[in-house]
């Protein structure tokens, strides 16, 4: 039995590169915005405050926005959600979460905060398996690959992205 698992990742590499194997059919197009949530009615505007005056520092607006926090909304900020339902752990994600994302933190409008809808992955941008509308995919080279390239700009490049 061991043997048997051990050896079928090498057949499967064998067989790959002695057989033609035809591609798989190209993924079906969705809509950019399909399944998007609509964004949340905010009933009042946001507060004006000094993290809104664009003349003070970056550090200075965050200290104020900070400030303005409840202590709630801070664990807001720095929980989130998962994104996707996850059945096995009997997991159902917020209503307002994007369908397949990897993460979705709430929004604070009182602050003028939006909702964050998050993506991650390995090697680029994937949608989460459990989602029921896939997503095209943003292929990355992997971490390690960058990091052999000794190439700054191009790992700059591919962090801003």
């Amino acid at each position: 039995m061991t043997f048997r698992v051990a050896a079928a990742p090498l057949l499967l590499i064998a067989g790959a590169a002695s057989a033609q194997v035809a591609a798989p059919p190209p993924p079906a197009k969705v809509a950019p915005d399909a399944g998007m949530p609509a964004l949340p009615a905010w009933d009042k505007p946001a507060l004006k405050g000094a993290w809104n005056d664009t003349k003070r520092t970056p550090e200075a607006r965050a200290k104020a926005l900070v400030a303005a926090m409840t202590r709630d909304e801070k664990h807001t900020l720095v929980f989130g959600y998962f994104g996707t339902d996850f059945l096995i752990s009997r997991y159902t994600a917020p209503k307002e979460a994007l369908a397949g994302s990897a993460g979705y933190v709430p929004a604070i409008p009182r602050l003028g905060i939006p909702a964050q809808y998050q993506t991650d992955a390995g090697v680029g941008v994937a949608t989460q398996g459990g989602a029921k509308v896939k997503r095209e995919r943003t292929a990355l080279p992997s971490g390690i690959a960058i990091a052999a390239s000794w190439d700054r700009d191009a790992a700059y490049a591919g962090g801003a992205m």
